[in-house]
């Protein structure tokens, strides 16, 4: 749910959309997999497996994404005090 909450803050150019995207996808999957494995009759470590295997992936790929949108912002903040 804390995915959900973040994606929000993230909108405008194409890496913060896939950022948002990366997000709003691991809600849903995380909501499909409550429900498929309930209805699968799994018990709760088959669904902790998978939503702590989601959220590793999650978090790594968007560790990566958002260090590379802060070091851009950096950069441009850095250029635009230059020119003043």
């Amino acid at each position: 749910m804390a995915f959900l909450f973040a994606a929000v803050v993230f909108a405008g150019g194409r890496l913060e959309r896939a950022i948002r995207w990366l997000f709003v996808a691991s809600f849903v999957i995380a909501v499909g997999s409550l429900v498929s494995l309930s209805l699968l009759g799994y018990d709760i470590v088959a669904f902790e497996v998978t939503i702590l295997t989601t959220n590793w992936a999650v978090l790594i790929a968007s560790s990566v994404m958002m260090s590379v949108l802060f070091k851009r912002a950096m950069i441009s903040g850095s250029r635009s005090k230059e020119r003043s």
